[in-house]
């Protein structure tokens, strides 16, 4: 479900290059065309975005920290590759060969470098690390409180093995 917001956010915020149709063939407009990794930074920054709320959540709801670590980084990646096909969808379509000659068209949004796949992935399980990391002392804290023996006890000769003389008297 992530995946299908994710991917229509990617289409309206990323940048797009312009591209002008001439008479022998399509051309990009821009010399820069940094569009194209725009593009691409938009969709890992939206990942990241994606994958931090994901592990939020998790976190206040969460009890076995290992299955979730794996649970996110698989929710992660299939989200971004819901998202990806989304954004193709939604974003500019492809450039069409019967365009008039002079119209301007915008370039269709493409992910070259594959690695922003796992913007999501890493983001979920670094943040739930990171917030497992911070807390983990606190519930180290609260348990030892709730289980330490009470002080007007003591443990000494409730069994012959934690007699404080060793060899026992004969």
């Amino acid at each position: 479900m992530a995946g299908v917001g994710y991917g229509a956010l990617w289409a309206a915020l990323s940048p797009t290059d312009t591209l002008e149709v001439r008479d022998d063939g399509v051309y990009l407009l821009a010399v820069q065309g940094e569009g194209r990794i725009g593009s691409q930074l938009v969709f890992a920054a939206i990942g990241v975005a994606v994958g931090l709320l994901a592990a939020v959540r998790c976190w206040r709801r969460a009890r076995f920290p290992i299955p979730m670590t794996a649970a996110l980084a698989v929710g992660g990646l299939l989200s971004a590759l819901v998202a990806w096909q989304v954004g193709l969808l939604l974003g500019p379509a492809d450039i069409d060969p019967e365009a008039a000659v002079g119209s301007l068209l915008d370039a269709p949004l493409v992910i070259d470098a594959y690695g922003v796949l796992l913007a999501t992935a890493l983001g979920a399980v670094g943040a739930w690390a990171l917030l497992l990391f911070l807390t983990e002392d606190q519930d180290q804290r609260a348990t030892a409180a709730t289980v330490a023996p009470s002080s007007s006890t003591s443990s000494f000769g409730d069994s012959p093995r934690s007699s404080p003389r060793f060899p026992p008297e004969t």
